[in-house]
């Protein structure tokens, strides 16, 4: 046998040290990037349920011309709120929540004669 001089085992755990903190730093990246997926999946599920809250709430106002509450149930998720008529615009707080427990509130004005929507406030 060749005399190696002790340098095949400390070389053997420094390569292993190496190799165990590249799979510790993939592993908490891969982490770091699965919850920044579900968390950007979430805010799209909130933005589609905002957006088709808001087509059911002007088709519900088309019938409706007091104030009232609302709640509409859908596969993802539900939305509720109130909304209170002042003059020629209606006022709209709307409050939806996904499945996971995700929470979103908005308030906004809905002109009913050319159906825009204006002062919208998130929170």
């Amino acid at each position: 046998m060749r005399s190696q001089d002790g340098f095949t085992m400390p070389g053997t755990i420094i390569f292993l040290l190496f190799l165990t903190s590249f799979f510790v730093y993939e592993t908490n990246m891969l982490l770091t990037d699965k919850n920044f997926y579900m968390e950007i999946e979430q805010k799209f599920l909130v933005e589609e349920l905002i957006n088709r809250a808001i087509a059911d709430i002007k088709v519900d106002l088309q019938k409706t011309e007091r104030d009232g509450t609302f709640f509409f149930q859908y596969e993802k998720g539900e939305a509720s709120g109130k909304y209170r008529f002042e003059d020629d615009t209606v006022f709209i707080s709307l409050q939806c929540e996904i499945k996971q427990k995700n929470f979103y509130m908005v308030s906004f004005r809905y002109r009913k004669k050319d159906e825009k929507i204006f002062d919208w406030i998130e929170g």
